[in-house]
């Protein structure tokens, strides 16, 4: 009888095991099933596409020993970097970090074609996990040479929303945990600023739609009186910014943080 209770547990034990195992692959599936390799990689690409997307690390590795290019595109001049489609997936950091020892380039961009959406966009990793990444992605990255002021404009000129100075993206992060609060968010956000800073961010920068940091922060009062308070300029931005805090304001009277740059800009001198 005794033997047999024991053989029961340990049954419980490897059914709750797998079932934990069963749930991590399901919460994996549903976060990235909308963007399968198929979709975007091609002839003799396709293989390692497929190996990123199923977060086999050794598969990956075989293949880069193999004498797989590691900066190619997914389709010939165009499509995904194993790189930005390894960021651009969730739970891949390991990948990113074995992209990297094989000499993965964080500048070359990506032109991607989303056939959900029936259009392309640009993009660079580190922009886009500058807003849409943990920090611990920003930061793997900048240790691995991504330069924060880097930027593509497209064939017409414009800087790609996506691909614009990672300072601009940042400020305007989508990152956020379930568990966090307002203010572990702002704090995220301050983090994530701090640390392109470090590296040599400018926080001048323009981004798309030719808009300093400011401006792309201007939608959050707390983040753009951190960033008057870091040094940002005043005269890129003053005139735009308060002309916009004036209309928020009236929105939201009681806000305090649109009444400080109010106050800060017309002490500047701005009408």
């Amino acid at each position: 009888m005794k033997n047999k209770w024991k053989f029961i547990k340990k049954i419980i034990y490897l059914v709750i095991f797998l079932g934990g195992c069963m749930s991590v692959v399901k919460n994996e599936t549903a976060k990235n099933k909308r963007f399968p390799a198929e979709d975007y990689f091609y002839g003799n690409r396709l293989e390692m596409g497929k190996a990123i997307y199923e977060n086999d690390i050794s598969k990956v590795e075989m293949l880069l020993k193999q004498g797989k290019e590691v900066n190619e595109l997914s389709v010939d001049n165009d499509g995904f970097t194993y790189l930005m489609y390894s960021v651009f997936l969730d739970n891949r950091i390991e990948i990113i970090k074995l992209l990297f020892r094989y000499g993965a380039d964080p500048h070359l961009v990506s032109n991607v074609y989303f056939p959900q959406y029936k259009k392309k966009l640009y993009y660079l990793p580190l922009t886009f996990a500058s807003s849409n990444k943990s920090i611990e992605y920003v930061k793997l990255l900048l240790e691995n040479g991504a330069n924060p002021n880097y930027f593509y404009k497209d064939s017409t000129g414009r800087i790609a929303l996506n691909a614009m100075p990672a300072i601009n993206a940042a400020v305007r992060s989508a990152y956020i945990l379930n568990k966090w609060d307002r203010k572990d968010f702002m704090n995220d956000i301050k983090a994530r600023i701090e640390l392109l800073l470090e590296y040599g961010a400018d926080i001048n920068s323009i981004g798309a739609m030719g808009k300093t940091v400011v401006e792309w922060a201007d939608s959050n009062p707390e983040i753009v009186l951190y960033l008057m308070d870091k040094g940002a300029d005043h005269q890129l931005y003053g005139k735009k910014l308060l002309r916009r805090a004036k209309i928020d304001l009236e929105a939201s009277p009681n806000n305090q943080k649109i009444k400080e740059i109010i106050r800060r800009l017309t002490a500047l001198g701005y009408e």
